[in-house]
């Protein structure tokens, strides 16, 4: 072709691919994710359902035309580079379509026991964590349906704002920084407001708190009120039980600890969310409609019914993931990353910080908020982690930004003594960077790094 491109390709005349650098991560997530987990990543992607899956499954072939399906191609390891594909681990049938279901079906079982529930509506939704509460505010109410958010940080502020998005009627709470929900005012204001539904974040990580939510479900039941919690960052770290709980509508983040990439996130939700959903008069943005997803995943005795294509390599890396932790055990993996933050915590006074949290009670495991020497500057610090020691750690937002905060976590593959005890070293070594800094500089007051969020 003699055709003439309006646009140069960007790589020709010296252009550059930037090359990833393999960093620590210790900030609030992603962390750090194991082999085996990046190597469940390599799998050929499964395509759409082929006519196989169709009649071994009852699907309704009426509910594929729509979406113009077809037979997907043989499968060949040519599909991907090879350097992103290993040829031993693309063993997968000529119809992979028929692995779907297995998939899912396995997947399933280790979400409901991370979670701790029965749920048949148990699935992973292929978004990010905040995808994921979306999912929530659009499935548990109606425009108009007067709903609380308890916001105790960036977190449940965006809740709110999908929820106002969304034409809900938000009230949204807030509480001083550090501080956690009494029963007896959140209570209050169910009552108040006739809510159909409260939004609660477990672990804030913007602030380092970790509301209790046991006994709360009793509270919001009473009075038809559905229980809906951000467990993003704290599935899989501290203590969750969904059914014990009463927990209506929950989701985890794949990044955290988990210890997948991120993009992926895990929910449950109760047979009277379910209901819900089915008496909704407004339907939720198609992505985000859980009771097509619920058909997709094969959730009750349906016909499945195709929604959209998943990136199936990363479900891989989420059902990979779930087996580790499913190897060491759910009270394991809690116990693992408590002794970790506790280890880290115990450092903190000798390198003259303190955690943001005063009342122990209140503190989130897995991510420290703790705050910096008054003489350290945070810029020179992150910087020198970073080229000093290839590690990132995370600085303050929402509650914590302008506080001199900085955000550790010690999530997954990253929650080990060993790292802890690396990393408080580093950041010693760090604090005298930035005080050898500032004597030869001089001290201005930290430009502390506020992002709006």
């Amino acid at each position: 072709m003699s055709l003439k491109l309006d646009y140069s390709n960007p790589l020709e005349k010296g252009g550059k691919i930037f090359n990833l650098p393999a960093l620590r991560q210790l900030g609030p997530g992603p962390c750090n994710v194991s082999r085996k987990v990046l190597s469940a990543m390599m799998f050929e992607p499964l395509p759409p359902p082929s006519r196989v899956f169709i009649k071994k499954y009852r699907v309704s072939a009426r509910s594929f035309r729509a979406v113009r399906l077809r037979e997907p191609p043989r499968l060949s390891t040519r599909a991907l580079p090879a350097y992103v594909i290993d040829v031993q681990l693309a063993g997968l049938s000529k119809q992979a379509g028929a692995d779907w279901p297995s998939l899912c079906e396995e997947v399933q079982k280790m979400v409901k026991y991370l979670f701790q529930t029965k749920n048949p509506m148990t699935l992973v939704v292929q978004s990010s964590g905040n995808g994921g509460n979306e999912a929530m505010v659009t499935n548990l109410a109606d425009p108009g349906d007067t709903v609380i958010v308890a916001t105790a940080g960036v977190w449940g502020v965006k809740v709110a704002d999908m929820a106002r998005r969304y034409r809900l009627n938000v009230v949204e709470l807030t509480k001083p920084p550090g501080e956690v929900y009494s029963y007896e005012e959140l209570e209050e204001q169910i009552v108040k407001h006739k809510a159909v539904a409260l939004f609660v974040t477990h672990g804030e990580s913007s602030g380092g708190t970790l509301q209790p939510l046991d006994g709360l479900a009793d509270i919001c039941h009473k009075y038809n009120c559905l229980l809906a919690v951000d467990a993003i960052v704290s599935l899989g770290i501290v203590p969750i039980f969904v059914d014990k709980w009463k927990i209506d509508a929950i989701t985890g983040g794949s990044q955290k600890g988990l210890g997948a990439p991120a993009g992926m996130t895990l929910m449950t939700f109760s047979a009277e969310a379910h209901k819900r959903m089915q008496q909704k008069k407004w339907p939720p943005p198609y992505i985000f409609d859980m009771l097509s997803l619920a058909d997709s995943w094969k959730c009750f005795d349906k016909p499945i019914k195709y929604h959209y294509t998943y990136g199936s390599p990363m479900l891989a890396a989420v059902r990979q993931a779930l087996e580790e932790i499913c190897e060491e055990g759910l009270e394991n993996a809690w116990e693992r990353h408590k002794k970790c933050t506790d280890l880290f915590v115990s450092q903190l006074p000798k390198l003259g910080m303190k955690h943001f949290v005063e009342k122990p009670e209140n503190r989130l495991f897995g991510v420290t908020c703790a705050v910096l020497p008054k003489d350290v500057k945070m810029t020179v610090l992150l910087d020198y982690l970073y080229e000093r020691y290839e590690t990132e750690i995370g600085f303050g937002i929402g509650p914590t930004a302008g506080a001199g905060v900085v955000r550790v976590g010690f999530l997954a593959q990253n929650a080990k003594p060993d790292v802890v005890e690396y990393f408080v070293k580093a950041l010693e070594d760090a604090i005298g960077h930035c005080r050898d800094h500032s004597r030869m500089n001089g001290f201005d007051k930290d430009d502390d790094i506020i992002i709006a969020m």
